[in-house]
């Protein structure tokens, strides 16, 4: 439900609205507003793409591949049908809930998140590297790692004097 707030005068009579016109949603029974609600459930965005139909036609395919309904996957996930009937409508999963999804259907999160438009393909293919704590990495790993190294940087050294770079 929308209610629409306006300003304007009396003119004549008649009351003219200005051009500022403000439409917002009204906050429900159930609390919050629609926007609000729809964040709740895991919908977060509501405009629709070309990659929101390709999501859904995606979850659709593995929705076919498994012989499940939405309800199926819904309990297979724990996610609510609303929320999944949100999905076909174009909104898209936030990250919680495409980490749900992924889980459910046993595919990589990456690949939900391109699907739904959260990741370009090229930020999914991106290399990620995760560097431990100094402190945390045994000894003889570290003195392995520095020996490979030195030994890199030495062999590019002797490949690079024998060019005469």
């Amino acid at each position: 439900m929308h209610q629409r707030e306006t300003s304007g005068e009396r003119v004549g009579g008649r009351w003219q609205a200005c051009a500022s016109t403000v439409e917002r949603s009204a906050v429900s029974r159930t609390g919050g507003t629609r926007l609000e609600r729809m964040a709740h459930a895991g919908a977060s965005d509501v405009t629709a793409t070309a990659g929101d139909s390709d999501f859904v036609e995606y979850l659709e395919r593995h929705l076919a591949e498994r012989g499940w309904t939405v309800h199926d996957f819904c309990e297979h996930s724990g996610l609510r049908p609303s929320v999944v009937f949100r999905w076909r409508k174009g909104y898209r999963p936030d990250i919680g809930n495409a980490r749900i999804m992924a889980r459910a259907l046993g595919v990589p999160l990456l690949e939900v998140l391109v699907k739904a438009g959260r990741l370009s393909a090229d930020e999914a293919g991106a290399e990620v590297r995760i560097v431990p704590e100094l402190d945390s990495v045994p000894t003889q790993v570290l003195l392995r790692e520095v020996s490979a190294r030195v030994e890199k940087l030495e062999r590019s050294t002797a490949d690079h004097a024998e060019v005469g770079v």
